[in-house]
């Protein structure tokens, strides 16, 4: 009916998502260990970023996709429009803490009732002068940071095996996922709209 819709228009709240790929230099590893052949980590976490923004894009049109690696210093790609992803390439290292906190300061200032902050990595934070304990304790923080200024932090993290870096990253998230496949990411889109969806309708 005609004027359910308008009145489900009224009352939905704003909804501002941010997708954050890992794409340092491990992600050019390919997904079949075994035979090397086929996709990269990297295409995976691609064409999930592309299709998550697509199915998004029925609930706001404030979707954007960045990309990050790093060595002393941390780079940032936007992708504008999101199809520039396509672009992405693996290289260098990563500090996940120095990406968080970019990300953060840029929904910080977002007028939305609801910020989602997806983040997908394929491993522990390790980078030039940032390993270890350190680049750990400095990751949990600046998730602490995401979620104490309001931001629904989602962690998706792609690993051969489940290591213990995960469950501490996992107990700072809103929500944390470990896939051995990056396939499965792909699987979990239809879930990961139907929640966003109710909690903004």
């Amino acid at each position: 009916e005609a004027e359910f819709l308008e009145n489900t228009a009224d009352t939905r709240k704003d909804l501002r998502v941010v997708v954050g790929l890992d794409i340092s230099g491990s992600t050019s590893i390919p997904v079949d260990r075994k035979t090397e052949k086929g996709p990269k980590v990297i295409d995976v976490e691609k064409q999930f970023a592309l299709i998550f923004a697509r199915a998004l894009g029925a609930l706001t049109p404030n979707i954007d996709v960045y990309g990050f690696n790093s060595m002393t210093a941390t780079n940032v790609y936007h992708a504008k429009p999101i199809e520039a992803l396509s672009s992405f390439v693996s290289d260098c290292a990563n500090r996940d803490g120095d990406f968080i906190r970019y990300i953060t300061h840029i929904l910080s200032a977002a007028r939305a009732d609801v910020k989602y902050f997806f983040l997908i990595t394929d491993g522990q934070p390790s980078s030039v002068n940032y390993e270890g304990k350190y680049a750990l304790d400095d990751t949990l923080l600046a998730m602490r940071e995401c979620r104490k200024a309001g931001i629904r932090l989602v962690y998706f993290n792609i690993d051969s095996e489940l290591r213990d870096y995960f469950g501490f990253f996992k107990a700072e998230a809103s929500y944390a996922e470990y896939f051995a496949d990056p396939h499965d990411l792909v699987d979990v889109i239809p879930k990961l709209v139907e929640s966003i969806a109710s909690e903004i309708v």
